[in-house]
This record gives structure tokens, C-alpha cells and sequence, in this order.
């Protein structure tokens, strides 16, 4: 009996089972996260409201300690509290006058230097030096702040403030002004000293009030009904002054993480089925494409299908690796058709080749023949070495051969290249022995050529070319030398590369690794204006003399 679900697709399977494991798990999580949410957004304001109320008292603390630390610097400079103990000779004013200029003068225009936001610095004295200055004044002035005459000795500053400024005041200490009464005043701008209490986000108001209860700063806002009371007063430093606080009433409403959870959770929903049911299209349409891919290659195995996918997952390796095995098996279909066109090649090169050698030997033989008849002797030597180079060439159609038979190829093509242009030296250094070791054909002149055209100038006097031959541990050895011009160390790697601009070298490099293994082939080193050195490294392989000689060889003694 087949069930219902047997009869769905394979992305509805999958966007089914997909649902089913989520669904549950986001809405659990979500209720989880929606109680954490609120208790986190209770202790999230508690916290921020805190860091304001501490930020803002620290600033206002600090400002009242600057203040307390200037009026004290003054209050008990010695130099500051002679002046006002001049009395009204006018030696003593005098001296007053120089005290201004000397001490007081320059101390007061340092400290409002260094602290713009102090507007002013007064004192208030019972001493003959009232007048003297702008901002020295009578203790019996009916001008001054009403505060002033009521003010005696404190060890702390005293703060008042008025709807335009912040003042503090305090008395020289008796000990500095023995003989007078004098207060020192300093005088801030009201809204400025306030400032740090006047919050940008408007989350947040504040008001002081001093000892009496008499309120010296509020938030115009103060006690409206969306602003809640946010905890007991705290002292402002040595002010005597008191800051309250009161917070918005939205934040205690503003559940923020209860409000991004719910949000959360439904968007995690809607993507979960849109993303499954994107998945699941993509799955069952990728298996759909290799199915077709597969089905065309069966039905053609010539065509071109591409199995390859940007994708990296386990579709991708399978598609890829589909991909890849197709390529493969058309590969090897391609090389078997290749081997057997080589061979029915091979096969009608080796009958041609051995018409045209037997052609060609008997040609030169009645030429070498015609010239030893004339008496042109160079005409003969160049015939006989022409006919050696190209017996030794052709070597029958075989590609392995005896080293004699290609130091006799190289000889021969030496002797016809002095013929041509007589431009360089050639010496031999070849061990007798080696000369039965196996070799493969056509190995060496190659790289005497590459010596020849690239290597050698003709200018050069000196020029020459060493070729030697011998056994190194169970190696056989063959070194071409010239000192020809050298070649640039950033293209010796590229020689033998698919890079490389000429194809002898490396046709001669890739024939040794075939028929020997990679541990044999060419070294080639070199230097720049000394001269280049190649090395042919082959296993070293006598073989026995046979009884018959050199039976197989062509010769041009006499023409056929």
C-alpha cells in the first residue's frame, strides 16, 4: 500500500521535514527570549538611568571642586592677602598697588585663563584698597548681592545662585587677613554651569535645590505627568546643594527586546519557509540537470555536455566529479583512437622511410662517386658525412639506437656545419668503452644545434663546442659545452617548460623520461657571458657485441 507522503516530490519532502524540525525549536527559543527579554529591558533602563544620574552628578561635582580649588588658591595666597591688609598711609597704598600689579593681577588672569567658563572674580573687603580695582569692592557697597554681609568665616565655600548666575564665595581666613575682613567671589554663568544637566535625548530631567528646600535649577518639564520620580536626592559635592532625578515613564513601556523577539521570531519563520522552500527548488532542480546531463551522454557519447557547478557541496563533488570521470573515459576513448591512427601511421611512415633511404643512400653514392671521379675531393667528404648524418638519422625507424651511432651522427653534422661557416673549434672527450651503451636516437644534435645558432657568435675567435662522454656511478653521461654567450638565470627554468620557445630541447628531455623514467633527461646549466653546459643523463646500459658487426648499416662506398 503506498502512503500519501510516498507520493510527494522530493522538495516537498524536504520542505516539509525542514518545517518540522525548525518550526518548534524557533518558538521555544522565542518564548525563552521574550521572558529574558523583559526582565533584561527592566535591568537594561535601571542600568541606564544609573550611568546618566552618575555621569551628570560627577560633572557637577567636578565643577564645584574646580570652583572650591580656585576660591581656596586665593583665599590663601599670602601675597594676595597682604594687599588687603594695606591700610591708608600712602606707603601702604602703595605697596597695594604693586601687590595688584605683581601678584594679584597675574594670578587672576592665569585662573580665567584656564577656565573659561568662569566669568568673574570679586572681593568683597573692609580694607583702604577698596576701589583700587574694578572688581574690589566695599563690604558696605549697598550694591552688593544680598548674601555678601551675611557671609562669615567657613571652612568651605558658600553657593549661591540667582536667574542669571552661580556664585561662590568665601571668607580670607583669619590667619592670612588678621587685621581685615575680605570674601573672594567667583562668578558663573548660570545656564552654562548647568549644562551637563540638560539632557539632549530628553529621557531624563533634573532639578537642584539647596539646604532650604529653594530650588536653584529645573528642567521645565518637572513634575509633568509623563515624567516619573527616579529615587532619593544625592548632596552635589560640598555644595549643599541636592540633585534629583526624574525618567520618562516610557521607558518602563519601551520593551525593546520583547518588542525585537516577537518581531524576531516571525521573520525567522517567514525566512525558514522561504529559504527551504529556495533550497529544496535548488536540490531538485540541480539532481533534475545531472539526470538530463546523464541522459545526453548515453543517448550521444560524442556531445558535449559540461557537468561542471559552482557549487561546493556534496551535489557539487558528485556533479563534478560526474564531470570528470565523463572527461576522463572520452579521454581515453580519444587516445585509443589516437594510438591506433599512430600505428597505421607508423606503419606507412616506416615503408615510405625505407623507400626514400634506399633512394637517398644510393643518390649520394653515385654523387660521392661522380666526385671522387672529378677529383673534387670536398665535394666526396661532404656527400660521405651527409650520408652518415641522415643513416644515423633515419637509424631504420627506430627511436633506440648505440651511443656510437649518434656520436657518429654528431661528428658528421659537426663536419658539415665547419663546412657551412668554419666560425668556432670542436673537441672530443669520449670514453671508448661507453660506446655499445643503449641510447635513444637523435639526442644530441639537437642540443649542438641549440649551440650553434644561440650560443656562438661568429665575431667570437675563440669559439667552441666540447662534447664528452663518460660513466658516473651507474650513469651514463653525455655533456655538450660551449662558451658562447650564456643564458639569463630567469629563463633556464622555462627551457625545458611548455613555455619554452624552441622544441628540441624539451622533445629531446621528454623522449629520455619516456623510455628511461623521470629520474633521466636533461641538466642544463649556465652563465651569463661564460657559456651554457647541458647534460644528458641516461642509465647506463651496455650491450654485447654481436657476432655479425654492424650488419643493417647502409654504405656508400660504391652506388647500388
Amino acid at each position: 500500500m503506498i502512503r500519501p507522503w510516498q507520493r510527494w516530490s522530493l522538495w516537498v519532502k524536504i520542505f516539509v521535514s525542514m518545517l518540522a524540525v525548525s518550526v518548534p525549536v524557533i518558538l521555544l527559543l522565542g518564548t525563552i527570549s521574550f521572558v529574558q527579554g523583559h526582565e533584561m529591558d527592566k535591568e537594561t533602563t535601571q542600568t541606564y538611568l544609573k550611568n546618566e544620574v552618575d555621569s551628570s552628578l560627577e560633572i557637577m561635582k567636578g565643577k564645584a571642586t574646580t570652583a572650591e580649588g580656585i576660591i581656596n588658591a586665593l583665599s590663601f595666597n599670602n601675597a594676595i592677602g597682604n594687599t588687603f591688609e594695606s591700610q591708608a598711609t600712602q606707603r601702604d597704598i602703595y605697596a597695594a598697588y604693586l601687590n595688584f600689579r605683581d601678584y594679584v593681577d597675574p594670578t587672576q588672569k592665569v585662573l580665567m585663563t584656564l577656565n573659561p567658563d568662569l566669568q568673574r572674580i570679586d572681593y568683597y573687603t573692609d580694607s583702604q584698597v577698596a576701589g583700587m580695582r574694578e572688581n574690589v569692592h566695599s563690604l558696605q557697597d549697598k550694591t552688593n548681592p544680598p548674601f555678601v554681609a551675611k557671609l562669615g568665616y567657613s571652612e568651605n565655600p558658600q553657593w549661591f545662585a540667582d536667574s542669571d548666575h552661580v556664585y561662590a564665595i568665601r571668607a580670607f581666613p583669619i590667619s592670612i587677613t588678621p587685621e581685615t575682613h575680605t570674601l573672594v567671589m567667583l562668578t558663573y554663568d548660570r545656564p552654562t554651569f548647568f549644562a551637563p544637566l540638560v539632557k539632549k535625548n530628553a529621557m531624563l530631567i533634573f532639578t537642584v535645590t539647596n539646604a532650604a528646600g529653594q530650588t536653584i535649577f529645573t528642567d521645565k518639564r518637572w513634575n509633568s505627568r509623563q515624567f516619573t520620580a527616579g529615587g532619593p536626592a544625592i548632596r552635589i559635592g560640598t555644595t549643599g546643594w541636592q540633585l534629583r532625578m526624574q525618567y520618562d515613564g516610557a521607558l518602563d513601556r519601551d520593551n525593546r527586546i520583547v518588542s525585537w523577539t516577537i518581531i524576531g521570531v516571525i521573520i525567522s519563520l517567514v525566512l525558514i519557509m522561504l529559504l527551504t522552500r529556495y533550497f529544496t527548488n535548488m536540490i531538485s532542480a540541480n539532481f533534475r540537470r545531472l539526470k538530463g546531463n546523464i541522459q545526453q551522454v548515453i543517448a550521444d557519447p560524442a556531445q558535449d555536455v559540461s557537468f561542471t557547478t559552482n557549487e561546493q557541496d556534496e551535489f557539487g563533488q558528485l556533479s563534478n566529479s560526474v564531470g570528470a570521470m565523463v572527461d576522463q573515459l572520452k579521454a581515453l576513448n580519444d587516445q585509443a583512437m589516437q594510438a591506433e591512427i599512430e600505428k597505421q601511421s607508423s606503419k606507412y611512415d616506416a615503408l615510405v622511410n625505407q623507400i626514400n633511404s634506399h633512394f637517398l643512400y644510393n643518390t649520394l653514392s653515385m654523387i660521392d662517386w661522380q666526385a671522387r671521379q672529378s677529383g673534387n675531393p670536398v665535394i666526396s667528404m661532404a656527400v660521405r658525412e651527409l650520408s652518415t648524418f641522415y643513416r644515423t638519422t633515419l637509424n631504420h625507424g627506430h627511436s633506440g639506437t648505440l651511443l656510437k651511432n649518434e656520436i657518429d651522427n654528431i661528428k658528421a653534422y659537426i663536419t658539415l656545419q665547419l663546412v657551412l661557416h668554419d666560425t668556432f673549434q670542436v673537441s672530443y672527450d669520449i670514453d671508448p668503452r661507453l660506446l655499445r651503451a643503449k641510447a635513444i636516437n637523435l639526442m644530441i644534435q639537437p642540443i649542438v644545434e641549440n649551440a650553434i645558432e644561440h650560443g656562438l657568435h661568429e665575431e667570437k675567435a675563440d669559439a667552441e663546442i666540447f662534447i664528452s662522454v663518460r660513466q658516473e656511478a651507474d650513469q651514463l653521461w653525455v655533456q655538450v659545452t660551449d662558451n658562447g654567450v650564456g643564458i639569463a638565470p630567469a629563463q633556464l627554468p622555462l627551457l625545458l617548460s611548455r613555455e619554452a620557445a624552441g622544441y628540441g630541447l624539451r622533445n629531446v628531455d621528454q623522449r629520455i623520461k619516456f623510455y628511461f623514467g623521470p629520474a633521466y633527461g636533461l641538466t642544463i646549466d649556465s652563465q651569463l657571458g661564460v657559456g651554457t653546459s647541458v647534460t644528458i643523463k641516461l642509465p647506463l646500459l651496455i650491450e654485447e657485441e654481436k657476432t655479425n658487426g654492424s650488419a643493417g648499416h647502409e654504405s656508400i662506398d660504391a652506388p647500388h
